[in-house]
């Protein structure tokens, strides 16, 4: 069983305005002491990938990040960093941005963008401190090896140091011109991003020159500390903790992505869905969709790439719009939703290489597969062992209030897309109040009759939302309206959450029929 809250919405204490890497152990462990249970559940959350913050084309949505092969820098937990007890200045940062973090925090919306800047302020001083030595020579030499096995990383942080200049939309044939002779050569994609299976790593002179060039160019050495500072605290996570992560479809067409391998996407336009019931007019999600006559030169070891990234971390992955693997709604420039058209790609090729991947990191892959999917699509989960996505919200009807849950399946009540269970039931309308009768009328009684179905059903995980479990009523995202979504925060810590007598009935419950719970 799994405990989802996106990473955003959780909260510490005290706390500073955004949920933070090392509160997604907190979320496991205070769920598995409410449920009662031997082993704490899985912590599902929204993508965990860099973020675009900056910039007129900013954009907090976790589903259009600026990479796929890059980290969030923005959940780093910058006082929980070993190289701070170390840096004075890094200190004197933090003790001077209490004020901001409390205005932070008194929000019950999170500002992803005012939080990074004031990590980001924190740490640029153990950057600084780390690349001139002041952090000691090990950590350094440290560093360097972590360098030498992350080129990819070394080509991100590039590009974040020309677009903190603005010289990034010359594009990345004219930013590695930029770059020491030796060190263009070891970021070119060819060599940064092999064919799957060959290990990429940087020589030692190569790292030299790497250090060298981020202690001339702060902005550089800012993006190397920031991602090795968020791979740490979520590596400290996942080796306790089992995760399930979530793969976007897409990233966003100002991103890194696009920016160094732009031949592997399609110029211009952008990815979505056709017109349907829920959407009349079609959806564009204005993202950067992958080229798929391009496919064979980089688009497999691309997926690879951002496929390793997740799960070097991640115990179960959850692939986004599934359908994607096989073909994908192309908006054409200037056009809306309703002009695109239907765009194949080499699925056989797309699912080998997720089929691999997943098999060398011993990892589940759940395929999100809602709305309309053609029929070859789940027939191709099923054989590849991909478990597919079941919600209740889209399968209850009050003539079968608690529709039977399949065996290969991800089950859950709603999703991040959904209005939450108590807004859902509360929807007005016949069928609705009918439905709410069926389950007993009260929200409380209908969550825990729900909840006691998913438990000891068939499916192979069942999820269940923190915002559920306290009845909220505001819906995490809203599709096609990019203000105010992906925001919302809880009220309180975790831990303060799940103590409560009623949480703890609900979480019992469901654990004790998923892993054999004490109650």
């Amino acid at each position: 069983w799994a405990v989802f809250a996106p990473l955003h919405a959780l909260r510490q204490d005290p706390d500073s305005g955004l949920g933070r890497y090392p509160d997604l152990a907190d979320l496991a462990r205070s769920a598995q002491e409410s449920a009662g249970t031997a082993e704490p559940p899985l912590v599902a959350t929204l993508p965990l990938l860099a973020g675009l913050l900056d910039g007129e084309d900013a954009d907090p949505s976790p589903y259009r990040p600026a990479s796929r092969l890059a980290l969030a820098e923005h959940y780093v937990a910058p006082w929980a960093l070993e190289e701070l007890a170390a840096s004075p200045e890094a200190r004197a940062t933090l003790a001077g941005l209490a004020e901001e973090r409390r205005r932070l925090a008194a929000d019950d919306d999170a500002d992803h963008q005012a939080a990074w800047a004031a990590t980001r302020a924190v740490l640029e001083p153990l950057a600084a401190d780390l690349l001139h030595g002041r952090l000691g020579p090990g950590r350094l030499a440290a560093f360097g090896r972590w360098l030498g096995s992350r080129p990819l990383v070394v080509a991100y942080a590039w590009y974040r140091a020309l677009r903190a200049a603005g010289h990034h939309r010359q594009g990345a044939d004219a930013g590695l011109q930029t770059l020491p002779p030796g060190l263009r050569a070891a970021l070119a994609p060819a060599a940064a991003l092999p064919d799957p299976g060959q290990p990429a790593g940087l020589e030692p002179r190569a790292v030299g020159e790497v250090l060298s060039l981020a202690r001339q160019v702060p902005a550089f050495g800012l993006a190397l500390y920031a991602q090795w500072a968020a791979e740490r605290q979520l590596a400290a996570v996942a080796e306790d903790q089992d995760l399930l992560a979530d793969l976007p479809v897409g990233v966003h067409p100002g991103g890194f992505d696009p920016w160094w391998l732009p031949h592997a996407f399609v110029t211009g336009a952008s990815c979505g869905a056709p017109p349907d019931a829920f959407f009349a007019s079609g959806q564009d999600w204005g993202l950067a969709p992958l080229h798929p006559l391009h496919w064979p030169s980089a688009g497999s070891r691309y997926l690879a790439a951002s496929m390793r990234t997740a799960l070097r971390f991640a115990r179960v992955l959850r692939i986004d719009h599934v359908m994607g693997l096989h073909r994908l709604w192309l908006v054409p420039p200037g056009g809306s939703a309703v002009d695109g058209c239907y765009v194949r790609y080499p699925a056989a090729e797309l699912r080998a290489v997720a089929v691999l991947e997943a098999s060398r990191a011993g990892a589940a892959v759940v395929g999100e597969d809602l709305g309309t999917v053609p029929r070859r699509v789940r027939q191709a989960m099923g054989t590849d062992g991909m478990l597919r996505t079941w919600v209740w919200q889209f399968a209850a009807r009050p003539d079968d209030p608690l529709p039977a849950v399949p065996e290969d399946a991800l089950a859950s009540l709603g999703t991040h897309d959904t209005p939450p269970f108590a807004a859902f039931l509360e929807e007005p309308g016949e069928e609705r109040a009918a439905l709410r009768a069926r389950l007993g009328g009260d929200l409380d009684a209908a969550l825990g009759r729900c909840l006691e179905h998913l438990g000891p059903s068939a499916a192979r995980l069942a999820q269940v939302d923190l915002a559920d479990l306290l009845l909220e009523r505001r819906p995490q995202n809203r599709p096609g309206i990019a203000a105010g979504s992906f925001r919302l925060r809880h009220p309180a810590p975790p831990r303060t959450l799940l103590a409560d007598p009623r949480a703890r009935r609900l979480l019992g419950q469901l654990a004790a029929t998923r892993q054999g719970g004490t109650r």
